[in-house]
């Protein structure tokens, strides 16, 4: 194909520089060796990154105008250049001092689309990023036969929809809906010009289909002509995409990371048809998520599939109003930061979250927020949300009924009435949990430590390690076969001193061997008077209570 030279002029006035080497084909990806390579789409990637998203470097193909191309950069440029010196410069810091240093290096992002430039923002240094929405990934080869009218309209696509996500924080669904009509990928083209607007390059691009078991099965050369072929390639190859990228210029010695994208419906009916991937992200462990100007859909018992997986697997989330509702993050032991102000959504939506959030913004000191993160509030409002694991010296009062996930430890606890949950930072021998129960006296608002009450306390360490933890010892020569959810455990007692010998009485405890650590759960009653008769006080009872109703995680204990 035959092609000419950016003009020089153009060039120096937008710092155009040489294409870097590439080298290297991107992280390896879970294809078996014994399957054939998956197809290699690199060389539209790079025509994409330079044409349309306007990275430095490249060649004008000859059959377009050299003019109209560069007019569309110098938009580009200005549009990459106001976001860096604008949203960019507020931001980065200011997420900077929020985020935790030990997040996990996997970011979940429902409702994302082709949002990779906020998540770059908001987790610089993950090394995975998985972001899904309705929209296609698209098919990149149109660059190879696209001619210059065809490429006008994607320019002027492209523009709008990169201004609109710059300057408002999100994308219209009536511009995204054009979007994913266009001949040129739209997904991929946002996340090309997130690459130019963070300073990365592409080193690998490739298309997959999820398998029911959450495993990737990519595109490969004889699938797509077979699917060519058929005249059904674009619609059904091109949903799914994966796209690997490292700093601009760093070569081989660059570290390379990945954006997994899929178009999928999130609702429950969707995803109970295609469980491939809640099966795909159950496998990546404890991630960071995030989501934004995600329309309530969280909001909504029609969302709960995606919504309870992201309380039992996520360790941090950042969002706006449409992230998860209070009441079922405070019911899974979260605890919120609100930022800015909020006093109701921006868009119609369930009334009952709306108002719990703006409860809960009243609640809490007002934190400055100085961009646009996602919605406004009703009023125009700028405002965020952290939702997040309580810190060592935080309770939170969980309500009769409600149940409390850790993905750490991995388990999941039911209560039948009001119970702080406090959780301690991890320490060298292993994640720390505390559960703690008290009489709560509704009318006064107060919390009263008596006959009822109880502690419980969970504590994860590696398998095998020598653990004396308080009276706990390491010597379980003596322990008595225990059942938690049907997984085989060992009781012990005595630890406090003198205890009864059932798994289900007060001071006594539990230790359940995993696959990788083993988890030991302790029981204390508070009580002084316990009790005479055949009637337990009351405490005993809810303690009993809670580990019958204690549920672990496969994917830790195994079957």
């Amino acid at each position: 194909m035959g092609s000419r030279a950016w003009r020089r002029g153009a060039a120096a006035a937008l710092a155009f520089f040489a294409v870097p080497a590439w080298g290297g084909q991107g992280p390896s990806s879970s294809f078996r060796e014994t399957e054939p390579a998956p197809a290699e789409f690199l060389d539209q990637a790079r025509s994409l990154f330079h044409l349309a998203a306007c990275a430095p470097g490249g060649e004008i193909p000859i059959r377009f105008d050299g003019e109209k191309v560069l007019e569309h950069c110098r938009k580009m440029e200005d549009l990459v250049s106001g976001y860096r010196e604008g949203w960019l410069s507020l931001a980065k810091p200011y997420l900077s001092s929020l985020r935790p240093r030990d997040l996990p290096r996997k970011v979940v992002y429902p409702f994302g689309g082709g949002d990779l430039v906020s998540a770059l923002a908001a987790f610089p240094d993950v090394d995975e990023y998985t972001l899904m929405s309705l929209e296609p990934a698209g098919d990149p080869r149109a660059v190879d036969s696209l001619d210059m009218a065809g490429l006008d309209r994607s320019f002027a696509l492209l523009e709008r929809n990169v201004e609109n996500q710059f300057k408002v924080g999100h994308s219209r669904t009536d511009d995204m809906t054009a979007a994913a009509g266009d001949r040129l990928p739209a997904q991929l083209l946002f996340a090309l010009v997130a690459l130019v607007a963070h300073g990365h390059e592409p080193v690998s691009l490739r298309y997959m289909d999820l398998l029911p078991s959450g495993e990737l099965s990519y595109l490969t050369p004889a699938a797509l002509a077979a699917a060519d072929k058929a005249r059904r390639g674009s619609p059904s190859s091109f949903r799914n995409m994966e796209l690997s990228f490292r700093p601009s210029g760093a070569g081989k010695a660059g570290r390379v990371r990945v954006l997994r994208h899929f178009a999928l419906d999130l609702g429950d009916g969707s995803l109970r048809k295609n469980p491939g991937l809640l099966s795909h992200l159950e496998d990546k462990g404890p991630v960071a998520a995030m989501t934004k100007a995600a329309s309530y859909l969280l909001w909504e018992e029609s969302f709960s599939l995606i919504r309870d997986y992201l309380l039992k697997n996520m360790v941090w989330m950042i969002s706006d109003s449409t992230g998860i509702p209070e009441r079922h993050a405070r019911a899974a032991g979260f605890v919120q930061d609100a930022y800015g102000r909020f006093e109701g959504p921006f868009l119609k939506a369930v009334p009952e979250p709306g108002r719990d959030f703006a409860a809960l913004w009243k609640s809490q000191p007002l934190r400055r927020l100085p961009f646009p993160f996602g919605y406004p509030d009703r009023n125009r409002h700028l405002h965020m949300l952290v939702t997040r694991r309580p810190g060592p010296a935080e309770a939170v009062l969980l309500s009769a009924g409600a149940a409390y996930t850790d993905a750490v430890i991995g388990f999941s606890v039911s209560f039948s009435s009001p119970s702080f949950v406090a959780e301690a930072s991890p320490g060298a021998e292993g994640h720390f949990l505390r559960l703690q129960n008290f009489r709560f006296d509704e009318g006064q608002k107060t919390l009263n430590l008596d006959e009822g009450s109880f502690l419980m306390e969970f504590l994860s360490a590696r398998k095998g390690t020598s653990l004396s933890y308080g009276k706990v010892r390491a010597d379980w020569s003596k322990d008595e076969q225990a059942m938690v959810d049907g997984f085989p455990c060992r009781g012990f007692s005595g630890f406090r001193g003198t205890g009864a010998t059932s798994p289900f009485s007060p001071d006594t405890g539990i230790l359940c061997p995993g696959a990788s650590r083993d988890v030991y759960i302790m029981t204390y009653q508070l009580s002084r008077n316990q009790g005479t008769g055949l009637e337990p006080p009351r405490g005993c009872r809810e303690a009993a209570w809670i580990l019958s109703s204690i549920r672990l995680d496969p994917a830790v204990f195994g079957r």
